[in-house]
């Protein structure tokens, strides 16, 4: 106490006490006050406190997950937003929150300025000279496959050349050659196999993933991954080239309605045990 109020001993014995009864009446809020910080760290803050921590990353806790793992999200979720919005930080969200490990692919990174191939020079003097061309650089110009026409005139509309009525755009200097890639720009792919897939849940956890994570200006492709592998449209081996198992025995049970009967038919030939040339083979 002050030295003013220590002079008379009843008032200080008085005063002392006094202050005393008042002070417990605050002394739950004061210890609080104390243990704020703690209420921001997510390894020492309360269970109970996690999803409002978390709210302020802009998070949201599934209550499957353990407690451990929620703490680990939340302590993270800051340097995540760090990688928001990028091919890592995609792929990253769809493992942590949906458990699928998706393929993300960008076609502008495949997009590149297509050139006729050029001949080779062969000296005519040589005794063994042949007249036919051989072409060289030719794996940039495969006709259908690595070649794509261009939605637009690169140059925009041309008086006498490029420019139709009704069918011709006028671009600025800074916009050349922008018409060729604009089927590729501001989109990307993701590709998920169909084993993932756990419940008919998980596709549509991937949707909201990706609409939350990507870019706003940029739109997507979700595909999933069958096990039909078929040479030109889906053949790239560790990438979507996924053999499919044997197929499922359509014959009922012994016992049952139509005893060995075929739903549908004969099953198909399979080498090895049915590959007899016209006896048990057949066209699929």
């Amino acid at each position: 106490l002050p030295a003013i109020y220590q002079t008379d001993p009843d008032s200080k014995d008085f005063l002392l006490r006094f202050l005393s009864l008042t002070e417990t009446l605050f002394q739950d809020i004061e210890n609080s006050i104390e243990g704020l910080p703690g209420l921001f760290d997510p390894r020492a803050v309360p269970r109970e406190f996690l999803p409002w921590l978390a709210s302020w990353l802009a998070l949201e806790l599934d209550e499957n997950w353990s407690e451990e793992q929620q703490r680990w999200l939340v302590a993270s979720a800051f340097e995540r937003h760090g990688r928001r919005g990028t091919v890592a930080g995609l792929r990253e969200s769809l493992r942590l929150f949906a458990g699928v490990a998706g393929i993300i692919e960008e076609p502008i990174l495949n997009a590149a300025w297509w050139s006729l191939p050029s001949p080779t020079v062969r000296c005519e003097c040589h005794p063994g000279f042949n007249a036919s061309t051989a072409w060289q650089d030719t794996e940039n110009s495969i006709l259908g496959i690595t070649t794509m026409l261009a939605p637009a005139q690169p140059q925009g509309a041309v008086v006498g050349t490029t420019a139709t009525l009704d069918y011709s755009n006028l671009i600025t200097n800074e916009e050349f050659g922008a018409p060729l890639f604009e089927d590729v720009a501001h989109q990307f792919t993701v590709q998920i196999y169909r084993s993932q897939l756990k419940c008919s849940e998980t596709l549509s956890r991937v949707r909201k993933i990706l609409d939350r994570e990507k870019p706003a200006h940029t739109v997507y492709h979700l595909c999933v991954i069958e096990p039909r592998l078929r040479v030109g449209f889906q053949a790239r081996l560790g990438i979507d080239a996924v053999v499919a198992g044997s197929a499922e025995d359509l014959r009922l049970n012994e016992g049952r309605i139509g005893g060995t009967d075929g739903l549908a038919g004969e099953p198909a030939g399979r080498i090895g045990s049915q590959s007899r040339i016209g006896i048990t083979t057949r066209i699929g």
